[in-house]
């Protein structure tokens, strides 16, 4: 009934410095903010740093633990593959967004107590892009994924929020 969808994410260079140029201008206005009103506002700055960097090494270089390195749809099921759960079966937040070359999916763990060393982690946040500048994924599957998530995963979507 479903075609199978694989989905490779690959780590890409120029999100990775779109994401810290966006960080860095966050970090600049918090700078120039605190010096206007309360320097006290400075002490924000290295969390700010860390959250860039756990930002950055997750969604464009992935590096990071729970960075995600495929998506799948198995017999209408969402799986997504990290670097420590492999088939994690996942359901798509009604916060996500979809547009023609870009998605950014928020996705929740279905049954994360079947998947002990994932217990904790309540979302995984995949950010897919196919451009002539910026490309992630791999075109013809992500159209496929796209149209899936579109019109034939109604069951795996949060009924409490929004659609797509």
């Amino acid at each position: 009934m479903y075609s199978r969808i694989d989905l490779r994410i690959y780590p890409c260079r120029p999100l990775a410095v779109a994401l810290a140029g966006l960080w860095l201008l966050l970090a600049a206005t918090l700078t120039l903010a605190a010096l206007q009103t309360a320097p006290w506002m400075l002490v924000a700055l290295p969390v700010l740093t860390f959250a860039g960097w756990q930002s950055m090494t997750h969604h464009a270089t992935l590096t990071g633990k729970h960075a995600p390195h495929t998506l799948r749809v198995d017999r209408g099921r969402l799986l997504i593959d990290t670097a420590n759960v492999t088939a994690c079966e996942v359901r798509v937040n009604g916060n996500s967004r979809l547009f023609g070359h870009l998605a950014l999916l928020k996705l929740h763990p279905i049954n994360a107590t079947k998947y002990p060393v994932n217990a904790t982690r309540k979302t995984y946040t995949v950010v897919l892009i196919a451009t002539s500048l910026a490309c992630n994924v791999d075109a013809e599957a992500f159209r496929r994924l796209r149209v899936w998530l579109r019109f034939a995963r109604a069951q795996h979507q949060d009924s409490t929020i929004s659609p797509l």
